[in-house]
């Protein structure tokens, strides 16, 4: 059945226009649709695909990853976890007819809060995209669903699903661009919108590293073939290296306040082709 009118969400928040800080204006009344983007995909701008739910995004300080694409080295950055606004589903309810859309999510929000988690709002963090422009990280679409009952509604992604193209009629195919999810999520940190990592939890003498010794050594002496052995060796020597010396982020003066990349923004200083200045380095 279609998502009730009094449970859809209020439009996404965008920012097309950029104020002399760098940080977007929210319109409540201008939605993102990447309906451009699917119209080329698939010739039509309804989308295939089941309606769904809109969600927030939330990082625990003790969620951290190494990754390297789309960053000038490795680096560690914040995991994410998907927070759906589903009623009945981690704290989320039903939102009575005249209520604000944030009742049916602050409950869910704050047993987040409670476990340590930051909560990132639509309007917290933008997303800088190739052509400049900016949006929030959630996108929607409208969509009609190819199965029975065929209901129409709205299709929630986020801003890193981007559409491919395929025949008319077939369902709509997502690739992710995970250089730029990974390049947002360090200016999540490098902007003071998740704290930094504690020196515990990660480095070069941290858990995940002593797990990737321990397979590397596990690896080196299984009784395989010598030419298996000695590639998944080098494999996970590579991964080993690798969270050794990823780079940790800290907040940049530069940077703290903002909620959208500079244009040009690649991490770790360089933005626009200016140094910015870590704090307290």
């Amino acid at each position: 059945m279609p998502i009730p009118e009094h449970q859809t969400p209020p439009t996404i928040p965008t920012g097309p226009a950029m104020p002399a800080s760098g940080v977007p204006r929210v319109s409540a009344g201008v939605v993102q649709v990447q309906s451009a983007a699917i119209a080329s995909a698939v010739g039509s701008n309804l989308l295939k695909a089941k309606p769904n739910v809109a969600f927030f995004l939330a990082h625990h300080p003790e969620s951290w990853e190494v990754r390297t694409e789309g960053l000038i080295a490795p680096t560690w950055l914040p995991e994410v976890l998907y927070s759906p606004v589903m009623p009945g589903v981690n704290g989320h309810r039903t939102r009575p007819k005249n209520a604000p859309f944030e009742w049916a999510y602050e409950q869910a929000h704050d047993k987040l809060r409670r476990k340590g988690c930051r909560v990132i709002l639509w309007q917290d963090a933008m997303v800088r995209k190739a052509d400049g422009s900016v949006s929030a990280y959630i996108t929607e679409a409208k969509c009609r669903n190819p199965r029975p009952p065929n209901e129409e509604g709205l299709f929630y992604m986020d801003a890193w699903d981007v559409p491919r193209s395929v025949r008319q009629g077939k369902r709509i195919k997502f690739r992710r661009d995970f250089a730029g999810f990974n390049l947002w999520r360090l200016f999540l940190v490098e902007a003071g919108i998740v704290a930094p990592p504690d020196p515990d939890l990660i480095g070069p003498e941290c858990e995940q590293v002593e797990r990737a010794e321990y397979h590397l050594d596990r690896k080196a002496g299984k009784v395989i073939n010598e030419d298996l052995r000695e590639r998944e060796v080098s494999a996970q020597r590579i991964k080993v290296d690798r969270l050794k010396s990823a780079r940790i982020p800290q907040p940049r003066r530069e940077l703290l306040g903002l909620t959208v990349p500079p244009i040009g923004y690649r991490g770790f200083g360089e933005v626009e082709g200016e140094n910015a200045e870590a704090v307290d380095e």
